[in-house]
């Protein structure tokens, strides 16, 4: 049966500014189960989706200052389960290894992502897990497992054109360094690439996809794409990217799309409202006009960092920074308490995430 198209979870136009979530482990440390600390993972991994959040950081301020023993286990088992639940389920076997810190992640809600596309949905961009590359008739393809029952084909160029591509790329990657909107430089067999595929799903023999293929095998035609297209295009969120720091600086020093983060917030009790905001700063509108209500000033890499139970005093305070200061709200542009006149004495980490982010949408355009 051919996949239905799907149309839904598609955004009114396309943006190229990303938004990163940071996370302290700590939150994960203070769990009391290994089920218990994956549930809290989970719901991070939820938030994230949910707020079409581009970017989740997980800060281990879970090790001692100076440690050179590798990440907590704390931060490890928060990275690993933001990893496998970001990847697509047809991909798990084949992306992500069997581990200790998985044993209790089968039972997590899925997150039902826009890149998590079901076998009977379709759509414009598909993940894909390169199967095999072949060399037939003078030309480069490589066939992808794309979830469905057939694969997907990516024609590559001929030889002489590949290496002089190659040698264009090396030189620009050299200076500008990685980043998930550069096309990757060649397919390789188990690589993850996103997939441009047709408007509709439409297979066809293997030898009108790939010029001097001989096999009539059915196949899907498409092309490299990235993993921000679809967020650039259509403003659809396409997955979040996963990295571990080891300390604060690591944090604010690049950010996973190869530059910096022009817009840092902190969260904390102790912040200002972001009521308090409202219309201090003078934006324009999508239409060109000016806005009275902006929050922020225009950005291209925004990061919203939360603490742990006990802050980001505490992470602060085990991080080599603390000599610099001890007030963690000079580290950020903006030091922001989004659930003023709390009931509680204290909001969870997951919580704050909800809550913060939700105050968020808006002013960040989520």
């Amino acid at each position: 049966m051919a996949p239905k198209t799907q149309s839904t979870l598609i955004g009114q136009s396309g943006r190229r500014s990303t938004v990163s979530l940071a996370v302290a482990a700590s939150c994960v440390a203070n769990a009391s189960t290994q089920a218990l600390a994956t549930q809290l993972a989970g719901q991070i991994a939820r938030a994230a989706v949910v707020f079409s959040v581009d970017e989740v950081i997980v800060l281990d301020d879970a090790v001692g200052p100076g440690s050179t023993a590798g990440p907590s286990e704390a931060a490890a088992l928060l990275v690993r389960v933001l990893q496998y639940l970001e990847t697509p389920q047809y991909l798990r076997r084949a992306l992500v290894p069997m581990h200790p810190d998985l044993r209790c992640a089968g039972a997590l809600p899925p997150l039902d992502a826009p890149h998590h596309l079901r076998a009977d949905a379709w759509d414009g961009w598909r993940e894909g897990l390169v199967r095999e590359v072949r060399e037939e008739g003078g030309s480069s393809y490589a066939l992808l497992d794309v979830g469905l029952e057939a694969d997907a084909c990516v024609a590559m160029a001929r030889a002489a054109e590949r290496d002089a591509s190659k040698e264009k790329r090396r030189k620009r990657s050299s200076s500008a360094g990685s980043s998930p909107s550069a096309l990757p430089p060649t397919l390789q067999k188990g690589m993850r690439v996103t997939l441009r595929v047709e408007d509709a799903p439409k297979t066809v023999p293997l030898r009108e996809a790939v010029p001097g293929a001989a096999s009539v095998q059915a196949v899907y035609p498409a092309s490299m794409s990235t993993p921000m297209a679809p967020r650039a295009e259509q403003g659809r969120a396409w997955g979040y990217l996963v990295r571990l720091a080891s300390s604060l600086e690591e944090l604010f020093a690049r950010s996973s799309f190869g530059d910096a983060y022009d817009l840092s917030i902190g969260t904390s009790e102790r912040g200002v409202s972001l009521e308090s905001l409202r219309g201090r700063v003078e934006s324009d509108d999508a239409a060109g006009a000016p806005c009275s209500m902006a929050y922020f000033p225009a950005f291209k890499r925004a990061l919203v960092v939360f603490g742990g139970p006990s802050g980001l005093e505490y992470a602060l305070d085990k991080d080599p920074w603390k000599s610099k200061t001890s007030n963690p709200g000079e580290l950020f542009q903006y030091y922001l308490n989004t659930c003023p006149h709390q009931g509680s004495r204290t909001i969870r980490t997951e919580e704050a995430i909800l809550i913060s982010l939700a105050a968020l949408r808006e002013p960040l355009q989520l």
